[in-house]
């Protein structure tokens, strides 16, 4: 009757989508503002296409860093800290 009881455990972020989109959405949102705010501060207009394709390319890479590191843990059958541990000895 306990183990009825028990809730599963929370699935895994790395396969949620939503990841992605939000690294994403908050790449480009985050350094587009700066570029946004160095342009009104220098004067000039090109900053802040240069922090959102750069913000663009931050959420793309911490969603692979995140994707790759969550996926090879799946694979050899290990929690987030029994991956740890091992990357630690």
């Amino acid at each position: 009757m306990r183990n009825a009881m028990r809730k599963d455990p929370a699935p895994s972020p790395g396969g949620d989508p939503w990841i992605v989109v939000s690294h994403l959405i908050a790449g480009v949102a985050l350094y587009g503002f700066g570029g946004w705010l160095l342009d009104q501060w220098l004067g000039t207009t090109y900053v802040v296409g240069i922090g959102i394709v750069f913000g663009a390319a931050l959420g793309i890479y911490l969603t692979i860093v995140r994707m790759s590191r969550t996926e090879s843990g799946k694979r050899a059958g290990m929690t987030d800290k029994q991956e740890e541990r091992q990357e630690n000895q």
